[in-house]
């Protein structure tokens, strides 16, 4: 089993970061938990988010009708 070394979990945990605030930002302005941003960078999760997202009423659009 290949160890990870501290220079590539530094890089994973950087990586990681940067794509789950801009994540939780546009969950946030969307209307929903900026929490499910930390399935983003998991990559089969991410894609099934993206989809649920897409297809689902958004709380934004449902409190603008009101």
């Amino acid at each position: 089993m290949p160890h990870i070394t501290t220079g590539e979990f530094i890089v994973i945990v950087i990586i990681a970061i940067l794509v789950i605030i801009p994540a939780a930002m546009i969950l946030r302005r969307l209307g929903y938990s900026p929490w499910w941003a930390i399935i983003a960078p998991i990559s089969p999760l991410n894609i099934l988010g993206l989809w649920i997202i897409a297809f689902v009423k958004w709380p934004v659009e449902t409190a603008l009708k009101s």
